[in-house]
C-alpha cells in the first residue's frame, strides 16, 4: 500500500530544500556550495539499495525484475540535481550565454549516447546512458560553478566529503545486508 502520509512529508521536504536554495542565491555566490547534497545523495543511494525488493510492492509483481531499472532512474536523478542546482548560479551571475553553450556541448553528448542505448540496450541502456550523462555532466557543471565563484576545489570537497563518506558506509552496510539475507535465504 501507498503511504500518503510519507509522501506529503517528503513534498514538504521538497518545498523545505527549494525554499532552502532561494535563500541561499540571496545570501551571496559563494553559499550556493551549501546546497543540501546530503538529503538528495541518502534518498537516491538508498532508494538504489531497495529497489530490487521494492519494485515488485510498489509497481506490481511484473515488475519483479525492474529493480536494476529503478536504481538507474534514482541515481540519474540524483546526479542531475545535482548538475542542475548550479544553474542558478549561471542566472544570477548573467552568465546565461556561457550556459547555453556548456549545455548544447552536453545534449551533443547525451543526445547520440542515449540514442545508441536505446537502439542496443533497450530501457535498462537508456537508463545506464542517461546515468552515465548525468555523472559526467554533474561534475562538468559542478566544475564551470566553482569556476565562475571563484571557489577552489578544496573549498567545494569539504563542503561534501563527510555526505558522500556517509552515503558510501550506508550503501556497503545495505549491500552487505543484502548479501547477508540472500545467503541466508538460498542456503
Amino acid at each position: 500500500t501507498y503511504n500518503f502520509q510519507t509522501a506529503a512529508e517528503q513534498a514538504e521536504r521538497a518545498v523545505d530544500i527549494i525554499r532552502g536554495l532561494r535563500q541561499l542565491v540571496r545570501k551571496g555566490e559563494r553559499e550556493v556550495q551549501k546546497v543540501p547534497v546530503g538529503k538528495l545523495l541518502e534518498d537516491a543511494v538508498g532508494l538504489a539499495l531497495v529497489a530490487p525488493e521494492l519494485a515488485p510492492l510498489a509497481l506490481g509483481e511484473q515488475w519483479a525484475d525492474g529493480g536494476p531499472l529503478m536504481a538507474l532512474c534514482a541515481l540519474y536523478a540524483l546526479v542531475d540535481a545535482l548538475a542542475q542546482y548550479s544553474f542558478n548560479v549561471f542566472i544570477v551571475l548573467g552568465r546565461q550565454g556561457r550556459q547555453v553553450l556548456i549545455y548544447l556541448g552536453f545534449l551533443a553528448l547525451r543526445v547520440p549516447l542515449v540514442l545508441y542505448a536505446a537502439m542496443s540496450q533497450g530501457a535498462l541502456g537508456v537508463a545506464a546512458a542517461l546515468f552515465l550523462s548525468g555523472f559526467v555532466g554533474a561534475l562538468v557543471w559542478n566544475f564551470q560553478m566553482i569556476r565562475l565563484i571563484g571557489a577552489g576545489a578544496s573549498q567545494w570537497w569539504g563542503e561534501i566529503w563527510r555526505t558522500l563518506a556517509s552515503a558510501s558506509a550506508m550503501a556497503a552496510g545495505g549491500l552487505y545486508a543484502t548479501q547477508k539475507r540472500v545467503g541466508r535465504s538460498s542456503g
